[in-house]
């Protein structure tokens, strides 16, 4: 990868996990009273757990998501990602900080599908706009030079991450930011979100079906998130949060189901692993009034 992608990972971060990615100190001292970890392989896909308000949400990260599509062995489709020659015309703090994520997932999905010839330009659009919101500074240039320098030693990148995520939070706390925070994801999942529908449409699959289907939750989570800042006198943010209470009262007739199998446990290592499989039923004019909604906003977000 470029070396810009360190750069990028954290921008990204500020995307996926610009609350917290760690649970609360109450849970981590509970799970160490029980002594008993619990891993679910259920295929609601790739999740991040969000701390917000002293409440837990998981939302799935742009990135994981654009990892999952490519899984699918699905083609790179340059039509759906934002034209940098956009973000020129984004001048609020409402469209920097939502386009901020929608570039982030599009910087995601490039890096995923190694499009190497673009990622230059994506990742200065994002950098420009980081800098333009106060963000880029975020994370000390330490723990930049100590990324690039594990970048072979998962267990080491994932405690440098952490590290990230808490000066993020930190951040954004002190500095007042939550509300960018909140808009920076919003932009992240609509991206991904018109990604996965518009996919669909191009490479009609059930998998595809499933991990729109499994978008449910983390919309519901994603409002609760943005409520505090809704009806305070900000017309960007009301649509926004309308617009999306309106995909979300479509996701409704959405039926989803868990099938969960006998639990594998494993005492001398306290770990208790759950199985269990998803079941996505969705009609065909509801997937179509989802995606239309979806492309809607993201065109009204993106112009």
């Amino acid at each position: 990868m470029p070396k810009i992608s360190y750069k990028f990972l954290l921008i990204i971060l500020i995307v996926s996990i610009n609350f917290s990615a760690c649970k609360n100190k109450k849970q981590q001292q509970k799970a160490q009273v029980q002594k008993q970890e619990i891993k679910n392989d259920t295929s609601l896909g790739p999740t991040v757990l969000f701390k917000f308000k002293n409440k837990i949400f998981g939302i799935p990260s742009p990135v994981l998501v654009s990892q999952v599509v490519k899984k699918m062995n699905l083609p790179y489709e340059s039509s759906l990602i934002n034209s940098t020659d956009n973000a020129t015309s984004y001048i609020s703090t409402f469209k920097k900080a939502i386009n901020l994520g929608v570039y982030s997932a599009d910087l995601g999905y490039l890096t995923i599908y190694k499009q190497n010839n673009l990622l230059t330009d994506y990742y200065k659009v994002v950098k420009q706009l980081a800098e333009e919101l106060d963000l880029l500074n975020v994370i000390n240039q330490v723990t930049i030079n100590r990324l690039e320098q594990n970048d072979e030693n998962p267990d080491s990148l994932l405690y440098l991450i952490s590290t990230a995520f808490r000066d993020i939070d930190v951040y954004l706390n002190e500095n007042d930011l939550q509300k960018i925070g909140a808009l920076i994801l919003a932009g992240g999942w609509i991206e991904s979100e018109y990604l996965l529908t518009q996919l669909y449409y191009k490479h009609p699959s059930k998998q595809l079906i499933q991990k729109i289907g499994e978008q449910k939750s983390p919309l519901a989570n994603l409002l609760h998130i943005l409520e505090p800042y809704y009806n305070k006198n900000d017309r960007d943010l009301d649509h926004l949060f309308e617009s999306l209470a309106e995909i979300s009262s479509l996701y409704d007739a959405i039926i989803i189901k868990y099938q969960y199998d006998k639990p594998e446990i494993y005492p001398d290592k306290h770990l208790t692993v759950i199985h269990s499989k998803t079941i996505i039923n969705i009609n065909d004019i509801d997937l179509q009034k989802i995606s239309k909604k979806t492309a809607q906003l993201r065109n009204w977000i993106t112009k």
